[in-house]
């Protein structure tokens, strides 16, 4: 899967036996699929279960060997397919050529991949071409927006930094750029040292390539491409089901639930199946999965004594009831909002499947003693502020200085930083700030404050 690109029809029929596996399908028996295959590969905190599709899956591991190609000229297999295919370009230039070979077609189809996350990290500025290159943080595949002005349409970066103060040339770069392109380049830093440009990989913290950072970016940009409605409310809940406290069998359940695919007569009925879709619980309406864990008489009672002494909300769906629960501060209250729906779906499967009474009571005792030795025997971990003393300062040896160092980042967009140099009594010898307007994150602007203080020094 690495070398070679696998057909789409060989991977359509890998994920159609997985999804049959998963719903429990064989070749004497076809089980109702609940959900689409496409929809359980999104990622969990999306509404999936995280499931690889393995056309992308493919694409991913292909876009390694593109990424061994662009990051390694010296490798033997950039030298094979640069003498071959691309000698007097690179890879990103290269055409499909004449009479291709397989592996080669596997790799161009991949090459998009490098698109989506690949761009360059400014040294000297000298290999990065300003309108053609990705290099720009914050923009669609890097590449910068602008219309070309000022400069050449192939001027590289370097024209736009003063080798003289190492840094931006701030006039040139807001004369050229929109506003939102001109922040966004001061805001990348210059090496002093001034090194050659280095190609990394965005989505990673060290700047290599991961398949699966590649895999999630494919997929995202396949969601792209096809949208579907989605909420930040829709992302907590996911989290909060694939984080909830509770046995991974019931983090199932909740997921299923969340989702709308429990198999309840209702939805049966809905699906072609021909039974009775009344609830087998007080047999007086459809069974739905709101009916069954909100409007049902029986399931009504148990909340009422149950441990959370619920009052069912009239004018709440079941969804929105959900959102309000699973993802409230009191994990206890959640941990047992959780174990009270499982057990009520339980309780119902008995009823159908082994005749046996649904009682509110005993059920509700039930959830009561699951609860506690559950989580008697998995402490719950409720994440807690921990106030920290604020540390004093020690002073240094006799005869020694001793240098602070600090910075803040400002909501103006601005950052700014400084030092404080103090002898063995706390007497302040010496002390600077500097303010710079760019926005970064805190710890780049540590990294940069410590340049500059040692650069004062020295």
């Amino acid at each position: 899967m690495s070398c070679y690109k696998i057909p789409e029809g060989c991977c359509n029929e890998i994920e159609s036996m997985l999804a049959r596996f998963w719903w429990g399908s064989n070749a004497r028996e076809r089980k109702m699929h609940r959900l689409s295959w496409g929809r359980m590969g999104k990622a969990k905190n999306k509404g999936g279960l995280g499931f690889r599709g393995f056309s992308v899956f493919n694409k991913a591991l292909l876009g390694k060997q593109c990424w061994r190609i662009l990051s390694d000229n010296e490798s033997l297999l950039s030298i094979v397919f640069k003498s071959r295919y691309f000698p007097r370009s690179d890879f990103m230039e290269s055409k499909i050529g004449f009479q291709p070979s397989y592996a080669w077609r596997s790799l161009f189809n991949a090459k998009d991949v490098m698109e989506l996350g690949s761009r360059w990290l400014i040294g000297d500025g000298q290999k990065v071409k300003i309108w053609k290159d990705n290099w720009l943080l914050e923009q669609g595949k890097f590449k910068v927006w602008s219309p070309v002005k000022n400069l050449p349409q192939d001027a590289p970066v370097s024209e736009l930094i003063d080798r003289d103060t190492k840094n931006w040339n701030r006039t040139k770069v807001f004369n050229t750029f929109n506003l939102y392109e001109a922040n966004q380049i001061i805001n990348i830093p210059i090496s002093w040292r001034l090194p050659e440009d280095k190609r990394i990989w965005h989505w990673e913290r060290n700047g290599n390539y991961s398949v699966r950072s590649a895999y999630h970016a494919i997929q995202d940009e396949n969601n792209r491409e096809n949208p579907e409605a989605s909420s930040m409310s829709d992302q907590r809940l996911w989290r909060a089901v694939w984080n909830m406290h509770v046995p991974n069998s019931t983090r199932n359940f909740l997921w299923r639930l969340a989702r709308n695919i429990l198999p309840t007569r209702g939805r049966l009925e809905q699906k072609g199946v021909n039974l009775d879709p009344i609830c087998p619980l007080c047999f007086s309406e459809t069974e739905t999965t709101e009916h069954l864990f909100m409007r049902c008489p029986m399931v009504q009672q148990l909340w009422f004594i149950s441990a959370l002494g619920i009052h069912i909300p009239q004018h709440v769906s079941l969804a929105q009831w959900l959102q309000q629960w699973i993802t409230s501060s009191d994990k206890v209250a959640s941990h047992l909002f959780s174990i009270t729906l499982w057990l009520i779906w339980k309780g119902r499967n008995q009823l159908i499947f082994n005749k046996t009474t649904f009682c509110p009571v005993s059920l509700a005792n039930e959830i009561s003693n699951f609860s506690a030795e559950f989580l008697i025997a998995n402490t719950l971990k409720i994440k807690s502020v921990r106030v920290s003393e604020l540390e004093s300062w020690e002073q240094p040896n006799v005869g020694t200085t001793k240098i602070n160092v600090d910075t803040g980042c400002f909501q103006n967009g601005t950052t700014g930083w400084g030092y404080l140099a103090q002898d063995h009594t706390g007497m302040v010898s010496f002390a600077a700030t500097h303010l710079e307007k760019i926005s970064i994150s805190p710890l780049l602007a540590e990294a940069m404050a410590l340049r500059w203080c040692l650069h004062q020094l020295l």
